[in-house]
C-alpha cells in the first residue's frame, strides 16, 4: 500500500505499466472508516462511512473501472480543491489546526515516557 497523496505519480505509473498486460489498476483513497480502531477517536469525523458501506463503495469503484477514486466522495473533492492551492496558503490555513495523538501514538508516547522515567 502506498501512502496516499504523496505517491499519486506512483499510482499513475503503475496503471500505465500494467496496461499492456491487461491488468487494470484501481486506486482507492479511503478516508476514515468506522472500525474499532477509529471508534476511540475523540474528535468529530465528517463523512464517516461504516465498514460495510465503505466495502460496497470499493466494490462499485472497481466495477466501474475507474483509475482513481476517493471514498467517501466529499473527502476526495476537498482533497482536489486543496491540491490546487499554493503550498504557502495550505501551510497558513492548517498551521493552527488542532491535532491530537491517536491510539498507537498515545501508547508509544506513554511507553517511551515510562522507559525514560525508569532510567
Amino acid at each position: 500500500m502506498l501512502d496516499r497523496g504523496h505517491n499519486r505519480g506512483a499510482y499513475e505509473s503503475l496503471c500505465l505499466e500494467r496496461q499492456p498486460y491487461g491488468i487494470k489498476v484501481v486506486t482507492i483513497a479511503p478516508d476514515q472508516i468506522a472500525t474499532p480502531l477509529t471508534a476511540v477517536n475523540r474528535y468529530t469525523m465528517l463523512f464517516f462511512p461504516a465498514t460495510p458501506e465503505a466495502a460496497r463503495c470499493f466494490a462499485k469503484a472497481i466495477e466501474r473501472g475507474v483509475t482513481c477514486t476517493a471514498i467517501p466522495l466529499p473527502t476526495g473533492i476537498v482533497a482536489k480543491v486543496l491540491r490546487m492551492l499554493p503550498n504557502w496558503l495550505c501551510d497558513r490555513l492548517f498551521r493552527c489546526a488542532p491535532r491530537e495523538a491517536r491510539g498507537l501514538q498515545q501508547y508509544a508516547s506513554r511507553l517511551i515516557l515510562d522507559r525514560l522515567g525508569n532510567q
